[in-house]
């Protein structure tokens, strides 16, 4: 993953690996933790164009478990704030220094 002209890009098989992983919903949060976008895993290459706003991606994947292991990282830095799968309680997630509509999607994507 890569970001330029506020771009992100992704190569071949990067956020999708075989037809089972592909259609995930990959969400774009802003600064407030309210979705501003969202974009579908493939297999081949992407480029997404961002909103002027978009502060945070939710790369979401599910393993061939059904078990979660997303992640969350900054944008425009990229730096993974938090990886989130079966082990990953809610306390942890409320511990995190992220907005409030962050939290609340991801107890609803991961707990139900």
């Amino acid at each position: 993953m890569e970001l330029k002209d506020n771009k992100l890009f992704f190569e071949h098989h990067e956020l999708a690996s075989s037809l089972r992983t592909e259609g995930v919903r990959q969400i774009i949060f802003d600064g407030n933790g309210e979705i501003v976008d969202e974009f579908h895993s493939q297999k081949k290459s992407l480029i997404v164009e961002l909103p002027d706003n978009a502060q945070y991606l939710l790369r979401r994947y599910w393993t061939n478990s059904s078990y979660p292991e997303h992640e969350l990282f900054s944008i425009p830095s990229l730096k993974k704030i938090a990886g989130f799968h079966r082990e990953t309680t809610p306390s942890e997630i409320e511990g995190l220094s992220i907005p409030d509509g962050i939290k609340n999607f991801l107890h609803e994507d991961l707990f139900g």
